[in-house]
């Protein structure tokens, strides 16, 4: 039914979840997965006298959050090749984690996006929003949504 499924990967257990069952439905269905990784935009923040932060600083900054993105990918590729499931690994700076999750799945032309959720409440996600309520609706393509 599907043949190729994007997986958003971060360092929550709902991700690693999803990730999980995104591979078992994989290894099922004989599909092909892209990994995907958002990493988190570094603020810079300006003052009348200028930035906040040095050029120095952001650059540690962003080379922080890359080596922390490879590493959650590494790690879901291995749980993949463990399973016998073929793979490649996207890690992204998009404006958002959810435009950059839906931008990722148009690119690589896959059929299902498998995501995790933390659960909130409708309130807290009404007030607070969340990645997945934006993936779900800004899709074109099925999301199946792992608790």
């Amino acid at each position: 039914m599907f043949k190729h499924l994007l997986v958003p990967v971060d360092p929550s257990e709902p991700s690693h979840a999803a990730a999980y069952s995104a591979l078992q439905l994989a290894k099922t269905m004989g599909a092909r997965v892209s990994l995907y990784h958002a990493m988190e935009a570094v603020e810079t923040y300006y003052f009348d006298e200028g930035f906040a932060m040095s050029a120095e600083v952001l650059t540690a900054l962003e080379q922080r959050a890359r080596i922390e993105g490879q590493k959650l990918l590494d790690s879901a590729k291995e749980l993949a090749d463990a399973n016998g499931v073929s793979c490649e690994m996207l890690l992204d700076r998009p404006p958002t984690p959810a435009r950059g999750i839906v931008a990722a799945a148009e690119k690589q032309g896959c059929d299902l996006i498998v995501m995790g959720t933390r659960g909130r409440g409708a309130v807290a996600a009404a007030l607070l929003g969340s990645v997945t309520m934006r993936v779900l609706h800004e899709a074109k393509m099925p999301v199946l949504v792992i608790r």
